[in-house]
């Protein structure tokens, strides 16, 4: 592959991987470095304060235990069990219920989005 561009012989691998073979190996990590940063930069648009503004715009819920279990996959026994240590459990007096919003965070991070 001629010298040109990153960006250029990125966006040609990227149309046709078969272009890989006229890649010279001295420029391949810098390529490979482009490629890190623009993946960086795809999952901070995943994560960006515009998607938590789009989730914020709606009031956060506040689940019973049968809801939360049933989104959580968990049984409604292991979340009672389990309630003080979790995140997102919200605590009013005696009453448990738990945060819709905050199980949904909990569930991201722990699928490592």
């Amino acid at each position: 592959m001629k010298e040109e561009p990153k960006n250029r012989m990125l966006a040609e691998i990227v149309t046709d991987p078969a272009r890989i073979a006229d890649v010279s190996p001295e420029i391949i990590a810098g390529l490979r470095g482009e490629l890190a940063a623009i993946d960086t930069l795809l999952l901070g648009r995943l994560l960006s304060p515009i998607r938590s503004a789009e989730r914020r715009s709606q009031p956060d819920r506040r689940l019973n235990v049968k809801e939360a279990a049933a989104k959580l996959g968990m049984s409604r026994d292991w979340l009672y069990r389990h309630a003080a240590a979790q995140p997102f459990t919200v605590k009013i007096g005696r009453s448990v219920g738990f945060s819709e919003e905050g199980i949904e965070r909990w569930l991201r991070q722990r699928a490592g989005r």
